[in-house]
């Protein structure tokens, strides 16, 4: 059932969900709203009248859907990998129709059928609303059944850590160039992908622009190692705003230039000057962090993944009080409606912050 309701100069349509009244959409003008109304009332006619069996099942459906996605080849294999391993053998049989807000619900909570961890969750169930909103959109469905749903377990703070713990993992890597990556990562708040992908051009000194402060560049076209089925390459970045300057605080820019000395293109390299992998990176980092009893190595931070490293580089700025604006710029955030500011206006903004990583630096070790 749907209606109508004005409030102020707008116009709502309402339909029950389950057993709540949610906002199946908004219009500026009583006509708008009354054909939306019509829309949902047809598509009810409709799928009375449809024959038992004519609506396609999640299975089928979800098939389709993904052959139509226009996304890169990780993102594809992502969904295939959600739909088969956790939305196909819990909804595959059910016709589109019989996918309700009851039948979400106890898809999301029961860890009998579904024992996924609440990140895990969280994904398949947006990606679970995307499918059958596009359904929606042929006329399948009235509306979207996973819409309200909420999760019982909540999403466990990340683990944090201190910048002697830092050096302690950085010590325990097994050469020194994965020991200076953790460090960029650490002091520079870089994505694991995007300290994989830096090469020697990047790293750039006696810039007149940049008031000589060294810093590294994160190139929009190349600045991202991408990685699919063993293949790795150089590749776009995430969004515009991740193309950036990072300058570097004295200590990291010695370490970069005169300690690391590649031999290659790539600052952090394989021995034989490929790129990266995520497991070059991620086996030695787990013993790092985890603990190893053949070295006689204590856990220090059980469960810290490289990405948290970003996320410490916030918290370390918000604890020096550097301003939102210079923490936007150095990660790379998007910041709506405000445009990047020049190079020079970057550069002049940074001391404080570079001076605080100094400083943590130094007594951390």
């Amino acid at each position: 059932m749907a209606w109508m309701e004005r409030r102020g100069e707008q116009f709502l349509v309402r339909v029950w969900h389950g057993r709540r009244k949610i906002i199946d959409s908004v219009h500026a003008s009583h006509d708008e709203a009354s054909l939306r109304l019509l829309q949902l009332r047809n598509m009810r006619v409709l799928a009375r009248q449809r024959r038992p069996g004519a609506c396609p099942t999640f299975a089928a459906w979800s098939r389709t859907w993904l052959q139509a996605r226009l996304v890169t080849d990780e993102t594809l294999d992502h969904y295939a990998s959600q739909l088969d391993n956790h939305l196909i053998p819990a909804l595959g049989h059910l016709h589109l129709e019989q996918i309700d807000a009851d039948t979400v619900r106890q898809l999301a909570h029961s860890p009998g059928r579904l024992p996924l961890g609440a990140r895990t969750l969280r994904h398949t169930l947006t990606l679970l609303g995307t499918i059958l909103r596009d359904a929606i959109k042929i006329g399948y469905l009235a509306h979207d059944p996973t819409t309200g749903i909420r999760l019982r377990h909540p999403d466990r703070p990340r683990p944090r850590i201190t910048a002697e713990q830092l050096f302690e993992i950085a010590s325990r890597m097994p050469n020194p160039m994965l020991r200076a990556l953790v460090i960029t990562a650490g002091y520079t708040g870089l994505r694991p992908g995007e300290s994989a992908a830096l090469q020697r051009k990047n790293l750039r000194h006696d810039d007149p622009r940049a008031g000589g402060l060294p810093y590294l560049y994160i190139d929009p076209l190349e600045g991202s190692r991408h990685e699919h089925r063993g293949r790795r390459w150089l590749g776009t970045l995430k969004n515009q705003s991740s193309a950036r300057h990072v300058f570097l605080p004295p200590f990291l820019d010695t370490l970069l230039t005169r300690e690391l000395r590649p031999s290659g293109e790539l600052l952090f390299a394989r021995p034989d000057g490929q790129l990266l992998s995520r497991n070059d990176v991620r086996r030695p980092w787990r013993l790092a962090c985890d603990g190893d009893a053949r070295k006689a190595w204590e856990p220090i931070c059980r469960g810290l993944r490289p990405y948290d490293l970003r996320h410490l580089h916030r918290t370390w700025m918000d604890e020096d009080a550097i301003s939102e604006s210079v923490q936007a710029a150095r990660l790379g955030h998007r910041r709506l409606r405000k445009p990047r500011p020049p190079l020079p206006h970057l550069a002049a903004a940074q001391q404080a912050l570079l001076e605080a990583m100094q400083a943590r630096w130094q007594s951390s070790n």
